[in-house]
């Protein structure tokens, strides 16, 4: 804007232009203003940084999300079994699979899944707590519950005539072991004052790795 509209006559010309100070625009951009094509630049690569943290936080999030419900599954499945004779672990794991995905409308690799839980059964020892015994007795995903009204769900309790076993069965690799050792050792001490006068032992079955080991 240089000026005016001139409703007088005085001036003879139809606008009046404004003095310098008055311009709108004539001021000057400072060197801090004005944006290098580096600042824009590094500008672009901290957004474009901060995008890829956000994708790596979401990836992260997905995927444990879906080896915790692939724990739970596995975990469903153990569940439904309450023994198991010898020569049959093939052909009745595969049966609970192929019935468990169907129920919980799951699309998990079948044979993967038959595959890792057989060869768990084969290779772990874990065999030895799903023989049938006439004196023995088992609890599965029972709730228990402390003297301090405190409730704890247990995955496998196998109690026999001299001893009683608790088995925490995991998916996984061995990251967390020493929380899942204290877990197991609270699950003894729970027991300890329900069995009184029986030997307690506490286990950590390891599915995917396909072994275990005594606490």
């Amino acid at each position: 804007i240089i000026g005016v509209k001139n409703n007088t006559k005085s001036t003879g010309y139809p606008i009046s232009l404004l003095e310098d100070k008055d311009l709108i625009g004539t001021e000057k951009f400072t060197d801090k203003e004005i944006k290098s094509s580096e600042d824009i630049k590094n500008e672009f690569n901290i957004r474009h940084f901060i995008k890829e943290i956000n994708m790596l936080e979401k990836a992260s999030n997905d995927f444990n999300y879906i080896e915790k419900q692939r724990g739970e599954l596995v975990h469903k499945i153990l569940g439904k079994i309450e023994f198991l004779r010898s020569g049959e672990a093939v052909e009745k794991v595969s049966e609970i699979v192929e019935r468990t995905l169907f129920q919980e409308k799951q699309k998990y690799n079948e044979k993967e899944l038959t595959k890792t839980i057989t060869g768990f059964f084969e290779k772990s020892g874990i065999i030895d707590f799903f023989e049938y015994r006439d004196e023995r007795k088992v609890f599965i995903e029972q709730e228990y519950v402390t003297k301090k009204g405190e409730m704890f769900r247990m995955d496998r309790v196998v109690v026999d005539n001299d001893k009683v076993s608790v088995i925490d069965f995991k998916t996984g690799n061995k990251d967390k072991e020493g929380v899942y050792k204290n877990q197991v050792i609270n699950y003894m001490n729970i027991l300890k004052n329900i069995y009184s006068g029986k030997t307690i032992e506490g286990y950590l079955a390891y599915v995917d790795l396909q072994e275990m080991r005594r606490i």
